[in-house]
C-alpha cells in the first residue's frame, strides 16, 4: 500500500489560554543589598523653654592682682608746703627691682570720692585747684614718693593717694589701657577700688 501525503495546511486560530498552574515554592533570600545613600537633613525644631536662673554662687577670693602693685595711703594731711610724703615697702613684691624701675609708676589722688590722675590737674578737698605732681627714689627695699603742688602751699587732705606700680612686662602688655583713668587701670589689673 502506498501512503499518500498531501500538502499542509494553513496554520489554524490559537485555541484558548489555559487555566494557570499552581504558585511555585519561595525562591531562597537573596544577597544583602549596599547600604544607601543618607537623608537630607530634617527641619530644625523649635527651641525649648528657658530654664530656671541657678542660685548665686558663694563670693570667690580676691584675685590676682594681674601683675601690678597698689599701695593705698588712704587719708592723710599735707605738710604746710603742700607735700605727702610716702613710704611703700617692695621687700614683698614678686618682680624684680629692676623690672618695677623700668615699668611704669603711677599715680592717683582721691579728692571728694573723684580720683584724679597725678601729675594733672585737681581739686583738693578744700575746693581749691591745684596742679599736682610726684616724684619718687629707691631706697634699698623701699621706695619714697612724694605727691606735691607745684602752684600752691598749706595743709590739705586727701582723701586717698595710690600708686600703682606696673612692672616692664606688663606695661607692654596692656599698652592699650587708658592710664589716667584710676578705674579702667584697676580693671585692667584686678585692682581693688
Amino acid at each position: 500500500m502506498g501512503s499518500c501525503k498531501g500538502e499542509q495546511g494553513d496554520v489554524g486560530p490559537q485555541g484558548a489560554a489555559g487555566v494557570a498552574g499552581p504558585t511555585g515554592a519561595v525562591g531562597a533570600t537573596g544577597p544583602k543589598g549596599d547600604k544607601g545613600d543618607t537623608g537630607a537633613t530634617g527641619a530644625a525644631g523649635t527651641p525649648g523653654a528657658t530654664g530656671t536662673t541657678g542660685a548665686t554662687g558663694a563670693k570667690g577670693n580676691p584675685g590676682d592682682p594681674a601683675g601690678a602693685l597698689q599701695f593705698s595711703m588712704g587719708q592723710m594731711v599735707s605738710d604746710d608746703n603742700l607735700r605727702f610724703n610716702l613710704s611703700l615697702d617692695l621687700s614683698t613684691a614678686k618682680s624684680s627691682m629692676a623690672a618695677i624701675e623700668k615699668g611704669m609708676i603711677l599715680c592717683y589722688y582721691n579728692s571728694g570720692g573723684y580720683w584724679f590722675p597725678v601729675p594733672g590737674v585737681v581739686t583738693l578737698n578744700s575746693s581749691r585747684i591745684s596742679s599736682l605732681a610726684f616724684a619718687y627714689r629707691m631706697v634699698g627695699n623701699k621706695m619714697e614718693v612724694v605727691v606735691y603742688s607745684v602752684d600752691l602751699k598749706g595743709k590739705e587732705t586727701a582723701t586717698d593717694i595710690r600708686v600703682v606700680l606696673v612692672p616692664a612686662q606688663n606695661a607692654r602688655i596692656n599698652a592699650d589701657i587708658n592710664f589716667k583713668n584710676y578705674s579702667e587701670v584697676a580693671k585692667a589689673f584686678n585692682l581693688p577700688m
